[in-house]
């Protein structure tokens, strides 16, 4: 059995159920080597569920308990083998086998301790399993095993520790259980794998506020700054990820400085892995956000990481880059926490939540009322939805129908956006509810917005509310609303819908046109275009997204009344701006495009757009000159910022003649 090939061949031959019946005989020797050849066949894929779907568990777990220490390290190499396969880890745990693994931690014999604490790692690996590894009572002895004199025991018992770390509860358990000075002298050890996981435990424990000083005051920053410098990048990564967890806090960054922490951390953003430059990156913005003068060399290093092509690199170096600039260029180089296209879908929630906000929970119409025109609306919604008890609430109609198939059968969409395009008619939908309170009404309005209910989550406290709204969402067909509501996880379809609302541009209250001028860098509504198309949009996702068409729709002016905007730009770069407003896909842009599209989005306040444009440029930077041109029209510090060092480092004398024409404009 200790062939690959007979493995399978054992197996498919009928062998499993046949050594699992000699694992039933009354002599040891037999136990032994059945026990030995079903743990061989255990490797094997194709015998892994095939040996627990024949009984093989229970009697695991019965064997685990032998008199000899033979059969006790054939069972646990078994277990070991069993384990990891995730489907059979459930069957382990619920057998019971999971406590015969705790209690064979405890036998005097190596072989028996690392299969066994290997064994519990492997369970351990599936989230679901963790606590059950420790409720088991393996937690101890796996700590004991911490102290071994063998280095192959030691291993297995960090790799353990360093999975069931990972959980925010069974953290407390292991301080509780005074395995941080054990986990700290596993870190000191030579081997590299005992180094990882060990630095990974280390790093585990110290994310959040309550063990960082403490792994500190037990002595773990020395070890932690000695495998900075380790040549293996897998404990270069989990020792810089503990350093990045440490410097978190403000006592502990002058203890990291102090024992020369920055220099090692400079050393690995310079030459280490992605994974490692993040959270070397991550390590010194900490540092620097108290102490920038001791940060201050990496300067050089950082300013090249924003050319890396992983997203969290880049966005850690412009954290530390803010926080090792004075306080008043700090304020200048100002970079939003959402960088790239992902970190843009949380601040279109935000966005949204907004709208929400403004729009539809300020007031309701408690009596009858006429429809009239709405001369100036601030959020410009168009319609209202009215209970049978006359409450109203105001909302917009694109929204709502691109989130609910229901509600879209009962709204005319066209009508409602010819009305409010044309005439700034609020139109009412009279809905055949009895909701026992408005807070469902505007909870439901803050779902179909944000896909989630915080800002009214306070006010559905009771089990009546509650089960109110899960009928309303059945009734409307919002699966994950039911979710919410009755504490099931289900798959969002937000951003799926939200791209749907892109349909809503169709019915959009107003126009954009791009215009082929480029010496006027502002929005006309009377600039005449050569372009004969336009893209349609609706004022209230324009003013949701923008600072700036908030405050032009937010006044009496011409604008605000216009049906038609012009935007300076070329119609792929309207395009691609209208796609960033909408949350829709981005196209994949040349370096010219991206300067185009950061003018835009700095012309119309669209701070995240404007830092994925820089971003994406510094990223991709070819010619330097030709992005200097186009700063003194922008809002990119970091770009300016990599831009100046570049021409001063490498190419003075070829752009000393740009940066004099520029340089009085760009700060």
């Amino acid at each position: 059995a200790a062939n690959d090939d007979n493995k399978l061949a054992i197996a498919q031959a009928g062998g499993l159920p046949l050594l699992l019946e000699c694992m039933g005989s009354s002599s040891v020797a037999v136990q032994i080597n059945a026990a030995g050849a079903l743990a061989n066949l255990a490797i094997h894929p194709y015998n892994k569920p095939k040996l627990v779907e024949g009984g093989a568990l229970a009697i695991m777990k019965r064997m685990a308990f032998s008199e000899s220490d033979k059969v006790q390290r054939q069972v646990a190499r078994c277990l070991f083998a069993l384990a990891a396969h995730t489907e059979n880890r459930k069957h382990i745990v619920e057998s019971g086998c999971i406590s015969a693994l705790a209690y064979m931690l405890c036998i005097q014999k190596e072989e028996v301790q690392r299969n066994a604490a290997g064994a519990l790692g492997n369970v351990a690996m599936s989230d679901e399993f963790k606590a059950a590894v420790v409720d088991s009572g393996a937690l101890k002895p796996l700590i004991m095993l911490s102290l071994s004199n063998s280095e192959s025991v030691k291993r297995q018992t960090a790799r353990t520790i360093f999975t069931l770390s990972a959980k925010e509860e069974i953290k407390a358990r292991i301080i509780e259980e005074k395995g941080l000075p054990n986990i700290i002298r596993l870190a000191c050890s030579t081997s590299p794998e005992i180094q990882r996981d060990a630095s990974g435990a280390l790093a585990n424990l110290a994310i959040g506020s309550e063990n960082k000083d403490l792994v500190i005051k037990c002595g773990g920053l020395e070890p932690l700054l000695n495998l900075l410098r380790s040549d293996q990048s897998q404990v270069q990564r989990q020792s810089a990820r503990a350093i990045f967890a440490l410097a978190g806090s403000n006592e502990n960054q002058i203890e990291i400085i102090k024992g020369g922490g920055v220099p090692p951390l400079v050393n690995l953003l310079a030459n280490g892995h992605d994974e490692v430059k993040k959270h070397a990156a991550g390590a010194i913005a900490n540092l620097a956000s108290n102490y920038p003068k001791e940060c201050a060399g990496a300067i050089p290093i950082l300013l090249e990481s924003l050319q890396c092509s992983n997203l969290e690199v880049r966005r850690q170096s412009s954290r530390a880059i803010i926080n090792i600039c004075p306080e008043d260029a700090g304020v200048a180089l100002s970079v939003s926490r959402y960088v790239g296209q992902n970190g843009e879908k949380q601040r279109l929630r935000h966005d949204m939540r907004e709208l929400y906000r403004e729009t539809c929970i300020p007031s309701y119409s408690f009596g009858k009322e006429e429809e009239k025109e709405a001369v100036v609306i601030p959020t410009f919604y168009d319609l209202k939805l009215v209970l049978r008890n006359n409450v109203a609430v105001p909302c917009h109609s694109a929204i709502v129908t691109a989130r609910s198939t229901v509600l879209k059968k009962m709204i005319d969409l066209t009508t409602l956006s010819s009305k409010a395009y044309r005439t700034s008619i609020v139109t009412k939908i009279y809905l055949d509810w009895e909701l026992s309170h408005p807070i469902l009404l505007e909870s439901l309005l803050e779902y179909l917005y944000t896909d989630s209910i915080k800002i009214n989550s306070s006010r559905l406290k009771s089990a009546e509310l509650k089960g109110e709204l899960l009928l309303l969402a059945q009734r409307l067909q919002l699966p994950r609303l039911e979710g919410l509501m009755s504490g099931i996880k289900r798959p969002s379809s937000w951003c799926y819908d939200f791209e749907a609302f892109s349909s809503g541009i169709n019915y959009g209250d107003i126009t954009i046109y791009p215009t082929a001028a480029q010496k006027c860098r502002k929005l006309s509504p009377t600039r005449k275009t050569d372009a004969t198309i336009g893209c349609r949009a609706n004022r209230c996702v324009l003013l949701a997204r923008s600072s700036y068409f908030k405050a032009l729709f937010s006044h009496p002016w011409k604008d605000a009344s216009s049906g038609v905007l012009h935007l300076d730009c070329a119609p792929n770069i309207l395009q691609f701006v209208i796609c960033y407003i909408y949350g829709l896909h981005l196209p994949t842009l040349g370096e010219e495009d991206w300067l185009q599209v950061l003018e835009a989005a700095s012309q119309l306040n669209l701070t995240g757009l404007a830092r994925l444009a820089e971003s994406s440029i510094v990223a991709t930077a070819t010619d330097l000159y030709n992005i200097a041109a186009h700063l003194p029209f922008v809002d990119a510090p970091i770009l300016k910022l990599y831009v100046i060092y570049n021409i001063l480092v490498n190419d003075l004398d070829i752009y000393v003649e740009g940066l004099d024409k520029f340089k009085h404009k760009w700060f």
